[in-house]
């Protein structure tokens, strides 16, 4: 069995070698990883060494075999409503392709569908909000009034990176911090000049002789 496994690996490094950049061998070696594995035809490290380099197809269909990380795709995920399709592209965070929801037969056998994309978040670390490790660049929807929904999705991205002691990237914490996302009481405006309060405290401001236009967030 041994001598099997790894005559396997070896056959499979040769086809891996051969993908190029065509789309379809590339998913269908995504799914020959996936069938090899809940069959224990290979060791496990050999199966990690083979997703860690595995080329995989992004949203656009190209073959990318460079990466920093990989995001589920786009279809059905938390990160599209919060960043936008283009964020962080050119620092090599790769959203994948919909192929990998998609159900399929390869080699005589089927793959129900999302069985793919949940290998490749189990063996490659396809992630989404708030499992996403930021790089230190920006997203530009930082910049503008996020619903009540992703606001409070940023807020748990941010406490779930904390309570895992991941540092937060100086670049990704200052558009959060400056971007003017947060609904307060009085329009749009970042979380640096928002603050929350009691009702007595805040109608004792906004009631003084002077009127002050407080950026109470909106409750």
């Amino acid at each position: 069995m041994q001598k099997w496994r790894l005559y396997l690996y070896t056959v499979t490094e040769i086809l891996w070698s051969s993908l190029n950049c065509d789309r379809r061998p590339a998913i269908a070696f995504s799914h020959f990883l996936y069938h090899s594995s809940n069959k224990n035809y290979m060791e496990s490290y050999q199966l990690a060494d083979l997703c860690r380099t595995m080329p995989v197809i992004d949203n656009y269909g190209n073959v990318v075999t460079k990466r920093q990380s990989i995001l589920v795709p786009a279809n059905g995920s938390k990160w599209v409503g919060l960043m936008g399709t283009n964020s962080w592209r050119k620092e090599k965070y790769i959203k994948l392709s919909a192929d990998y929801k998609s159900a399929g037969h390869f080699a005589g056998n089927y793959t129900p569908a999302d069985q793919i994309l949940d290998f490749l978040k189990t063996k490659m670390q396809a992630s989404d909000v708030p499992f996403i490790h930021p790089p230190n660049a920006s997203f530009p929807t930082a910049s503008s009034p996020l619903t009540v929904d992703n606001a409070i999705l940023l807020l748990q991205w941010i406490r779930n990176l904390k309570s895992k002691g991941v540092q937060l990237p100086a670049s990704f914490l200052a558009c959060v911090k400056e971007g003017s996302w947060l609904k307060t009481l009085v329009g749009y405006k970042p979380p640096a000049e928002s603050f929350m309060s009691s009702s007595e405290w805040g109608n004792l401001l906004q009631n003084g002789s002077s009127r002050v236009d407080i950026a109470m967030i909106d409750q």
